[in-house]
């Protein structure tokens, strides 16, 4: 999981392992990060992590690069186009869903806090424990308290958050792409217009992004 959003408005996207999937996954985004580094239009190196808003901006380190060659539009593009790549891939792997919820007037630790029991409730009825992995570098207190909350009796989430840096999981990296366009796709904001329908053009099978 991860958040997008703004002062007023939060959204949490997220992406759906099924059991048994997970390495099988993470390699193929792997594969597409091999793809990306090879792309002579591209300079972004393997270890540099995607961010949706650097992305989107057309900014951030990999831009530079190349001594002696700003970004231009060519390039700006085809870093834009870059999580519309992800997105697709997302969309033909087996065993991956997506979804996304929003919130006006509210924090991102409102928002999970009601989340987390809409996705306990899902598990149970599906008889299949889960664990959520959210970015963060540990200290987000009120996020753990979520799981906190959960009854002992039915309960399908794991009482423990992980929470790790999104840089260092490349299925992290696609759960921030996943909550972004979720976000444009409520917000509509005018400078990110091409972004407007890809949450629900790219991710056909995806949830939401609905109210909570």
């Amino acid at each position: 999981m991860d958040e997008s959003g703004f002062s007023g408005m939060s959204v949490i996207g997220w992406l759906a392992i099924a059991p048994g999937t997970r390495q099988t996954v993470l390699e193929h985004l792997l594969g597409f990060r091999e793809k990306l580094a090879a792309d002579p239009v591209l300079p972004i190196p393997f270890e540099w992590p995607l961010h949706a808003v650097d992305l989107a901006g057309g900014r951030g380190g990999p831009l530079h690069m190349r001594p002696g060659h700003g970004p231009d539009t060519r390039m700006k593009e085809a870093f834009r186009e870059v999580i519309a790549r992800v997105l697709d891939e997302l969309a033909g792997l087996s065993g991956v869903s997506a979804g996304a919820v929003y919130r006006r007037h509210a924090t991102r630790e409102q928002l999970y806090r009601d989340l987390v029991p809409l996705l306990n409730a899902r598990h149970a009825t599906l008889g299949i424990p889960a664990r959520i992995h959210f970015d963060g570098n540990g200290t987000e207190q009120g996020l753990k308290g979520a799981h906190h909350g959960l009854p002992r009796e039915g309960r399908y989430i794991d009482t423990e958050l992980v929470l790790e840096p999104s840089w260092a999981s490349p299925l992290l990296q696609a759960a921030d792409l996943v909550a972004y366009a979720a976000f444009q796709s409520v917000i509509r904001r005018e400078s990110r217009r091409f972004l407007w329908d890809w949450y629900p053009r790219r991710l056909p099978e995806a949830e939401g992004p609905y109210p909570l």
